[in-house]
Formats: C-alpha cells, sequence, structure tokens
C-alpha cells in the first residue's frame, strides 16, 4: 500500500494524479556517500576523533535517518551544546558548537 503526499490516507493507485507515489517511497530510502566529511566549531579535536565519535568512515553510505543517528551518537558524548549538518556537493559539513561551560 502506497501512501499519497497530497492525501492522508493510504492509497493502492500508482499515482494520485498529482505524484507518482511510488517515486515518492523510493525517494524516501535514497543515500548519499559523501567523499569527505568536515566538522566546524570543534577546533579542540581532530576530524579523525570526531569521526571516531560519531562513529562515521568515509566511504558510507548513509541515509537521512543514519545522519541522525551518528550526529545523536555524537551528541551524546556531552562534548557539544548543538550540532547541525548540511551537504555541500559531496561533502558532508556537521556544524559544531562546544559546551562552554560543565555544570556541577
Amino acid at each position: 500500500m502506497l501512501s499519497c503526499e497530497h492525501y492522508a490516507k493510504p492509497s493502492t493507485d500508482e499515482a494520485c494524479g498529482n505524484c507518482d507515489a511510488a517515486a515518492a517511497t523510493a525517494a524516501t530510502a535514497q543515500t548519499f556517500e559523501p567523499a569527505a566529511i568536515e566538522f566546524k566549531g570543534a577546533d579542540d579535536f581532530t576530524n579523525q576523533e570526531l569521526m571516531d565519535a560519531a562513529g562515521l568512515k568515509l566511504g558510507m553510505a548513509l541515509s537521512s535517518d543514519d545522519v541522525n543517528a551518528h550526529a545523536k551518537q555524537l551528541m551524546s558524548s556531552g562534548m557539544f551544546e548543538s550540532l547541525g549538518f548540511r551537504t555541500d556537493g559531496d561533502t558532508l559539513i556537521i556544524e559544531l558548537v562546544e559546551v562552554t561551560s560543565f555544570t556541577r
């Protein structure tokens, strides 16, 4: 059964007339294989340290769910206040804000 982005109800049709639901379903499963991974805003750590902490490796095919899981893993280190990510061509860019002080 397919869900159409234009209608809230599931549809068994191949398309609703406004979109191709089969194509929309396939698009959500797409992956991205970054040629490079850059970290910005975390000058106290090497790129390799951050990749290890996030569980990332070059050559990995990543879905958006995968990127979110790796971001969550990096945030669980407690070293960052916030994290954002984006792509620029075939580069995954992860922007970090380091924790400025620890509360005891």
